[in-house]
């Protein structure tokens, strides 16, 4: 499996996706597997390589975001926030922000197998930021490593 360098990997965001109404990823045209970032977040995760990974994705002026802050092998942060278009804000629109979890992420092994994963199908699963985590429960905010 090609292993990509980390400084190769996206900044911040894994998708900015303005069309999400049609499904997950299912607009993303990589028929022959991954992209490179695909492949980069997989090899992180798998690693437990600390860092900052975000979903984006847009329908219907609604946009979901979903942080994922990896802190080594097996645990990371989870946050989430939804905005909207609000005529009577200010700034025209508002954000809901989700609470701060602390889950335990699937195996290596998992995220390895996802890797090696050659259909679509299992692809776009191993994709799916809640498929990541084992289990997450509510947590106080804690400093995150840089990088």
């Amino acid at each position: 499996m090609f292993a990509c360098p980390l400084s190769s990997c996206p900044e911040g965001y894994l998708y900015n996706n303005p069309n999400a109404c049609i499904g997950p990823l299912e607009g993303v045209d990589f028929d022959d597997g991954y992209s490179p970032e695909e492949l980069c977040i997989l090899q992180r995760l798998a690693e437990g390589t600390p860092g900052q990974i975000t979903v984006r994705e847009t329908c219907d002026g609604l946009t979901s975001s979903r942080t994922v802050f990896v802190l080594g092998p097996g645990v990371a942060m989870l946050t989430s926030s939804e905005t909207r278009p609000c005529s009577s804000c200010a700034c025209g629109s508002e954000t809901q922000w989700g609470g701060l979890d602390i889950c335990t992420l699937i195996s290596s092994e998992s995220f390895l197998s996802c890797l090696e994963a050659t259909e679509r199908k299992a692809q776009l699963g191993c994709m799916v930021v809640e498929n990541w985590f084992v289990d997450c429960a509510p947590s106080e905010p804690m400093c995150t490593p840089s990088g």
